[in-house]
């Protein structure tokens, strides 16, 4: 583990004395507990960061704080928190009270009044882009994609530091928007490797199980599990006779799922909502991810990974992972050849490829120790 991250200052006098820092972590939206996988990133990172530094978390108002935790609840559960400008003065005072050191800031939308109150604070602002805003098709954004180009242009050009999610967007933004990439760091999502415990003592179905989970409220997942069930349940069904599983969790299950027909050789399983999946990855032979469209990572097929599963995907679906050393556990597919994601399940299942551990190697890249060792030499320059 790495060590807990000092800053030198000068005393009075003269002398020099070291204290812990202090990170101010910033999220427009709650994150405990997480349900989706940009809630999961900020957890992960949150607690990770806990470990070299005094982190304070600000965060929208619970009705329940989360213990053992610093947390301020600053921001209402309204959209009118992204131009509040009454909150430059809340989060100056608290960062000057707490002396915070770094602002660590999740999302670009609340840049303007995080980055006023932090130069009042001689705070230094860390922007984390968990995908590029603008490409995001989803709600109203399609219709404000120039002007949330802009809000991203101001926020990355004046940001101290920048925090990407994945190395493909880095060098997108760097390129797009022409910042200096010696400002720049790839932190991953944080892959917690499942405990040899927990996946060697699951209880396994004697039948194929194919995993597919997600927000289900989020356009791209629903488009997905729309082309799940109308594009590789009826072509499983006419190219094999095997029996299979097929396990269905997440966010906003779509009304109806559990009476979906999917013939005779499919057992359909719809769990709902896991705050934790850990356990029924374990359990399963391969996760499906299908999706063609959106932006960012796609978090679930780190975690998927971190249990030693299997994944089947869409180039698009994992964009921005880094699949070096992944051949056997990452099956990439071109968007929408249905016929090559069945082809594939059915191979995998006959060769035995699905059990294959996941390679040493992607803990390199994802585990907590090696983002931690990043982030604190970074933040140590």
């Amino acid at each position: 583990m790495p060590n807990r991250l000092l800053i030198t200052t000068r005393a009075r006098g003269a002398a020099l004395a070291t204290k812990l820092l202090n990170i101010g972590f910033i999220a427009p939206t709650s994150f405990f507990p997480p349900t989706n996988g940009g809630e999961r990133v900020c957890y992960d990172l949150f607690h990770a960061l806990e470990k070299i530094a005094h982190v304070t978390c600000y965060s929208t108002v619970l009705e329940k704080k989360p213990e053992g935790i610093d947390y301020e609840s600053t921001f209402k559960r309204s959209k009118f928190k992204y131009v509040n400008v009454r909150l430059i003065g809340v989060l100056r005072k608290s960062f000057r009270d707490r002396e915070i050191h770094f602002c660590i800031l999740n999302q670009p939308f609340l840049f303007m009044i995080v980055y006023l109150a932090a130069k009042i604070s001689k705070a230094q602002v860390i922007l984390y882009a968990h995908n590029l805003e603008f490409r995001r098709r989803d709600g109203m954004r399609k219709y404000l994609r120039g002007l949330i180009f802009l809000l991203e242009l101001m926020a990355f050009r004046s940001a101290d530091k920048i925090f990407f999610i994945s190395l493909v967007e880095l060098q997108d933004a760097c390129r797009l928007f022409r910042i200096p990439p010696e400002k720049c760091l790839f932190v991953p999502h944080i892959a917690t490797q499942a405990r040899a415990d927990v996946i060697n003592t699951v209880w396994r179905s004697q039948a194929f199980s194919i995993v597919f989970f997600g927000d289900f409220s989020y356009g791209p997942n629903s488009a997905a599990l729309d082309a799940l069930f109308r594009s590789i349940v009826p072509r499983l069904n006419q190219l094999t006779e095997l029996q299979w599983e097929l396990v269905i969790f997440g966010k906003s299950i779509p009304v109806g799922l559990n009476d979906k027909s999917c013939g005779p050789n499919i057992d359909l399983k719809v769990l709902g909502f896991i705050e934790d999946p850990t356990k029924q990855l374990a359990q399963s032979d391969v996760m499906l991810s299908l999706a063609r469209e959106g932006a960012g990572v796609q978090t679930k097929i780190i975690e998927a990974l971190a249990t030693n599963l299997t994944v089947v995907s869409t180039r698009s679906a994992a964009r921005g992972i880094e699949s070096t050393h992944l051949e056997q556990k990452l099956l990439l597919v071109e968007d929408e050849d249905w016929d090559a994601v069945v082809e594939t399940l059915v191979r995998i299942r006959a060769d035995g490829s699905a059990r294959h551990p996941t390679p040493p190697a992607f803990f390199e890249t994802y585990s907590e120790k090696a983002i931690l060792e990043k982030i604190n030499g970074f933040l140590c320059e």
